[in-house]
C-alpha cells in the first residue's frame, strides 16, 4: 500500500489491525479494541483496509516463519546432541526423528524440484504457442 493510502485511516483503524492479527474473531479483537465489531465489519468493506490487513498478516506470517527457520537449527543441534545419550530410548528416538524429518525434507526437495520442471515446460510451451 502506498503511504498516501494508509494516511486516509484514522487512529481506530490503525490501532484495531494488531488485535485483528493477534485474536481468531473480529468480534474478540473489537472487544480489545473497545469499539463494536460492527465497526470492523464496515471497515472490511474498504478495500484499502482489507489491503492493509492483508499486508499485516503478511508481515506476520514472515516474521513467524523466520523465527520458526532461526529455531530449526537449534532444534536439530538438540536432537543431533541426543544421539549420543547414555539412554538407548534418548538416542533411537532422536535417531527416528532425524531420519523422518530428513526423509521429509529430502521429498519436499524433490516435489520442489519436480515442480519447477514442470512450471518451466508450462512456459515454454505457452512461449512457443
Amino acid at each position: 500500500m502506498k503511504g498516501k493510502d494508509i494516511q486516509n485511516f484514522t487512529q481506530r483503524q490503525l490501532q484495531v489491525l494488531p488485535h485483528i492479527l493477534a485474536t481468531s474473531t473480529y468480534e474478540e479483537a473489537a472487544r480489545r479494541a473497545s469499539i463494536s465489531s460492527k465497526q470492523i465489519y464496515k471497515w472490511l468493506q474498504d478495500p484499502l483496509f482489507r489491503k492493509e490487513l492483508s499486508k499485516k498478516r503478511t508481515e506476520a506470517y514472515n516474521q513467524a516463519i523466520f523465527i520458526l527457520k532461526t529455531s530449526s537449527l537449534k532444534a536439530v543441534e538438540t536432537l543431533s546432541s541426543l544421539l549420543v545419550d547414555k539412554d538407548p530410548r534418548i538416542r533411537l528416538s532422536a535417531a527416528d526423528k532425524i531420519l523422518s524429518h530428513t526423509l521429509r525434507g529430502v521429498e519436499y526437495l524433490g516435489f520442489e524440484e519436480r515442480l519447477s520442471e514442470v512450471e518451466s515446460r508450462i512456459d515454454q510451451a505457452i512461449k512457443i504457442k
